[in-house]
């Protein structure tokens, strides 16, 4: 595959989610989508130029992904400037200032993300129910996230959503995040085009299921099952399209897979004791970080 292929694939992998969030949330999720993608354009733009580098190199895509995964993480009532700040912290900090693509050790977007969610955390975190009128629903809805409500009021208060409303988006989260189905669907269409390995996917869902199946086990009462972890957050969006990232996941079959583990072992752990409700994020990065060790394992 080109480098192109890669990169515009994982872009139409990821619109239908896109899509179910905007219609989820309504139009407003258009603004951070928006400013994500036209921001990391830009910023990519006046690096090149500042670097002196061919402006052929924005064709790739990547920029574009980049923007549109970070807005995808974000709530749809998300101001623009926040988006644009993550997202031109993102492309000018965490990629081009260490040579663009292929030479940085961790993921842009998360690290844009990272310095949003340190900058203005309550901003980011302040998710909007669904569209009222779309699904008809009671106002009382919780505005907060799945994970959220199973770290403030434990895991009966998550039984309020069934599975069904959570795979197809009806519950607060992020506006590319709440469509479990879209996410799973453009995934799979990934890995069976051979644009992501099934290695990282995989070993991922595997770690998280294990690590969270054995606390279920151990007090069913205050854990929440396998799958309720598996399809709630940005799981799914870490599973499929954050954690695979070509520049700072392991190249090795083994690494791959000891990396897959690592990040769902670490997210679980992160839900359960740290103070961020979701984990993803703050895994995937730790594991960016011993990649190079991974990388060496034969």
């Amino acid at each position: 595959h080109t480098v192109k292929a890669l990169y515009y694939n994982q872009i139409i992998a990821l619109l239908p989610a896109v899509a179910v969030g905007v219609y989820v949330f309504g139009a407003r999720g258009i603004v951070p989508i928006a400013a994500g993608t036209v921001t990391a354009v830009v910023a990519e733009f006046l690096m090149l130029a500042a670097l002196k580098q061919k402006f052929s190199r924005l064709a790739d895509g990547s920029a574009v992904l980049a923007g549109l995964l970070l807005a995808a993480m974000l709530p749809a009532d998300t101001p623009w400037w926040t988006v644009a700040v993550g997202a031109g912290a993102a492309i000018v900090i965490a990629k081009m200032l260490y040579g663009g693509l292929g030479s940085y050790p961790f993921n842009p977007v998360l690290v844009g993300w990272i310095i949003l969610n340190l900058s203005w955390p309550s901003i980011i975190s302040k998710w909007p129910r669904p569209n009222i009128e779309t699904w008809g629903v009671a106002e009382t809805l919780p505005a907060q996230s799945l994970l959220e409500i199973l770290k403030k009021y434990g895991v009966q208060m998550t039984n309020q959503f069934s599975l069904a409303d959570i795979l197809l988006g009806f519950h607060p989260g992020g506006i590319g995040a709440v469509a479990g189905i879209a996410l799973i669907i453009g995934g799979i269409y990934l890995i069976i085009r051979g644009f992501v390995s099934w290695h990282i996917p995989v070993s991922f869902a595997v770690g998280i299921a294990l690590t969270s199946g054995i606390f279920l086990v151990v007090n069913p009462a205050q854990y929440a099952s396998p799958v309720f972890h598996l399809i709630t957050g940005t799981t799914l969006l870490g599973m499929f399209f954050l954690a695979p990232e070509y520049t700072t996941s392991p190249k090795t079959r083994q690494g791959k897979i000891l990396y897959g583990l690592g990040a769902g072992f670490m997210t679980i752990l992160i839900r359960i004791y740290g103070i961020n409700p979701d984990g993803v994020p703050f895994a995937i990065l730790l594991m960016n970080l011993l990649t190079p060790i991974f990388d060496r394992i034969r």
